[in-house]
């Protein structure tokens, strides 16, 4: 599992980023943690400055601003048909109004 993880240098005050990936040391029996220092954020402004060792690709790929999304919507425009013919959208919708969309999801 990858996670990242913000440590402050109390003596800069510069916060560096890294990837952490956990895994399990067979010898020491033991889980272990490999860090990557991926960049840092700039003091005044929080932004993310790439590490200089990584290459412009990697260094987009792991800027915490950019993100990436898929959405798969080919059984939804089914559902949403069968949905809005028997009035179930509505009926949810007034039962449910904060929730209504998951619970259609989940369907």
């Amino acid at each position: 599992m990858t996670c990242r993880v913000k440590v402050t240098n109390r003596s800069t005050g510069v916060t560096y980023i890294y990837e952490s990936e956990s895994y399990w040391d067979k010898e020491k029996q033991k889980p272990r943690n490999k860090r990557v220092c991926i960049g840092k954020l700039e003091p005044g402004s929080g932004a993310f400055i790439p590490s200089k060792r990584l290459d412009s690709k990697q260094a987009l790929a792991r800027d915490p601003v950019v993100t990436a999304s898929a959405e798969i919507i080919g059984p939804s425009i089914i559902l949403n048909a069968i949905t809005n013919e028997l009035g179930l959208d509505k009926l949810l919708k007034s039962c449910f109004p904060d929730t209504y969309k998951q619970i259609l999801v989940m369907a």
